[in-house]
């Protein structure tokens, strides 16, 4: 074990410490090796017996020959053969190079390799988010067929919008070559609608492919509009070209946006139902599910003396259920802005929950955790609707400014970062503090998508939420 400094690492040094220390063959040490390697456990018992009875022979105890059987057990969980030490090296000192000096690059590259991996993808991209990396939405006039470097940021494949591919691609690569696409219109013109048909069309859109086609809305006004767009394609001529879009197209909520968004790109990518609650959900103490695969088992609970339970909440994403002699018992898949987890609910929370446990919705569990080797699940405990928690959200918007005009101005940033839509909450309130006068103005519209973002970003604006 010189080479590894004690420890050992290849196969063949178990073969050879076998060899030596116990007399096996090489046959044999070989089939030990195998039995390790794939963790048979009938043969490890008779194998064990052999190895320590040969060490005895060579003058080894019983009690260090038992100790060092299980340490070579020990190496079967990490151990490879040597001849792929310099191959695992190479690779991972490369990767490593990579991901230090050139990130963007990296994570593009893993990026597109997982486009068919839904939860690799979202792994990779809370990584990017983790190395201060925009991960940009797909863009029908910028996006390539796999993920893009443009500049600090990466820009979203359009290969991994969900039913895009093939030769309706193709066909929108080669018409945007001749020239870029100047409105949905445009767009619709110039391909042929056989090939590029009205479901690729539509998934686009609410993936957002056409969101930079619509400068002057928000998110959830644009892609409203340009699906009604494609729906009135063909229709009436009128002096506003192939279609009349009317201006007062009702904009999506934030939850429609998100939930079709996510229907076409797998996962959610603007934001997250949970995102706009977890200041709430922070108050109280409730966990990410990350923070689940994060934790120790045995360090969570040497930290929660009192209670080994632990909250964590998310939207209901797949429920399976299994009948058993006691009932049915639930497999409840959830997912926060962070990760997803299975959560394990017996037969009489079932009972008792079912009407809440449905796709889309928003829970709260309590419960504990369940790790194995291979897994991670919640055994929940208790389960609480999250249905009106948004409600609970303030966001105070304190502006400071020396003139009205300026005021004026400064109020017009902020509407631009509401998406218009009348929700009758009224969780918005605007402090206008001038030398002379405060005025408070409680909005009654609903803040868009990257509202937080957009706000911060508008000079003597600041936004608090309570």
């Amino acid at each position: 074990l010189d080479e590894t400094y004690g420890v050992i690492l290849y196969q063949e040094q178990v073969m050879k410490i076998a060899n030596k220390i116990a007399g096996f063959t090489m046959g044999q040490a070989d089939i030990l090796r195998k039995a390790m390697g794939k963790k048979i456990p009938e043969l490890m018992v008779s194998l064990k017996e052999e190895f320590i009875q040969g060490a005895q022979k060579n003058g080894i105890s019983y009690d260090k020959a038992e100790s060092l059987f299980n340490i070579m057990v020990a190496f079967g969980e990490y151990g490879f053969n040597k001849s792929h030490s310099t191959a695992y090296a190479y690779l991972a000192y490369i990767t490593a190079y990579l991901k230090a000096h050139y990130p963007q690059e990296f994570f593009a590259a893993n990026l597109s390799n997982e486009m068919g991996d839904t939860n690799k993808i979202v792994k990779f991209i809370n990584e990017c988010k983790a190395w201060g990396i925009e991960i940009k939405g797909p863009d029908i006039n910028e996006s390539d067929r796999a993920f893009t470097v443009k500049g600090n940021s990466i820009r979203f494949g359009l290969e991994a919008v969900k039913g895009v591919g093939g030769i309706a691609l193709q066909c929108i690569l080669n018409e945007r070559k001749k020239k870029k696409f100047s409105s949905l219109e445009d767009f619709l013109s110039r391909l042929d609608t056989r090939k590029v048909n009205k479901k690729v069309i539509e998934s686009l859109i609410k993936a957002g492919a056409f969101d930079s086609l619509y400068p002057q809305y928000t998110l959830n006004q644009a892609r409203a509009t340009a699906i009604h767009e494609l729906l009135s394609f063909k229709g009436v001529k009128s002096s506003k070209g192939l279609f009349y879009a009317p201006d007062n197209i009702e904009a999506w909520d934030n939850n429609t946006l998100l939930s079709e968004e996510k229907a076409a790109l797998g996962f959610y990518l603007t934001g997250h139902p949970m995102k706009p609650i977890r200041p709430i959900l922070d108050k109280i103490n409730v966990s990410t599910i990350a923070d689940i695969f994060d934790t120790d088992e045995e360090e969570f609970i040497n930290n929660n003396e009192e209670s080994q339970e632990i909250k964590i909440a998310g939207i209901v994403e797949e429920v399976k259920s299994k009948a058993k002699e006691k009932g049915v018992t639930a497999y409840v898949t959830i997912e926060d802005e962070t990760a997803r987890v299975e959560v394990v609910i017996y037969p009489e929370l079932f009972k008792k929950y079912s009407s809440i446990l449905t796709e889309k919705s928003a829970i709260l569990i309590k419960g504990i955790i369940f790790k194995s080797s291979d897994s991670t699940k919640f055994l929940a405990r208790e389960i609480e609707d999250l249905k009106n928690y948004d409600l609970r959200l303030k966001y105070e918007i304190s502006i400071d400014c020396s003139d009205t005009e300026k005021a004026y101005e400064i109020l017009k940033e902020v509407r631009n970062c509401l998406d218009g839509r009348h929700n009758g909450k009224g969780n918005i309130f605007i402090c206008l503090n001038l030398p002379e006068y405060h005025v408070i103005i409680q909005s009654p519209f609903e803040p868009c998508m990257d509202f937080e973002t957009k706000i911060k970003k508008i000079k003597d604006c600041k936004v608090r939420i309570k």
